[in-house]
C-alpha cells in the first residue's frame, strides 16, 4: 500500500460507478485484506476441490470479527453428478449441525 492509495480511490470514485479490485486469496497476502478498508463489498471466491477448507475458517474469522465488511462467497466451478432442480426426498428430523463452509463440499 502506498500513501497514494486513498487519493486514487477517492478520484476513482469520483470517475466510476463501480470498482473492481482484484487481490490474492486472503490467507496468502494480505492485499485483501488492506484493500478492504476501500471496499463496500467484499466478494471472496471458492473453486469446488481447488480451494481448501482451512481458507475457509480464515475467511470464517474474517467475517465474525469484522474485519471485512459486507464479505461475500460465489463457489465457481462446481461439478454436480445430479440433474434437474435437486427436488427429491430425503430424511425427517434433527440433522448434525456442520459449519457453513463445510456444506460447499
Amino acid at each position: 500500500m502506498s500513501e497514494h492509495t486513498p487519493g486514487l480511490i477517492k478520484d476513482l470514485k469520483e470517475q466510476f460507478d463501480y470498482i473492481i479490485m482484484d487481490a490474492p486469496p486472503v490467507g496468502v497476502i494480505t492485499d485483501a485484506q488492506l484493500l478492504a478498508s476501500y471496499a463496500d463489498i467484499t466478494i471472496y471466491l471458492v473453486r469446488q476441490k481447488v480451494t481448501q477448507k482451512n481458507q475457509l475458517a480464515i475467511v470464517e474469522d474474517l467475517y465474525r470479527s469484522g474485519k471485512m465488511k459486507n464479505l461475500g462467497i460465489v463457489v465457481n466451478d462446481i461439478i454436480s453428478k445430479d440433474y434437474g432442480y435437486g427436488y427429491g426426498y430425503g430424511t425427517y428430523g434433527e440433522a448434525k449441525k456442520q459449519k457453513w463452509y463445510d456444506k460447499l463440499f
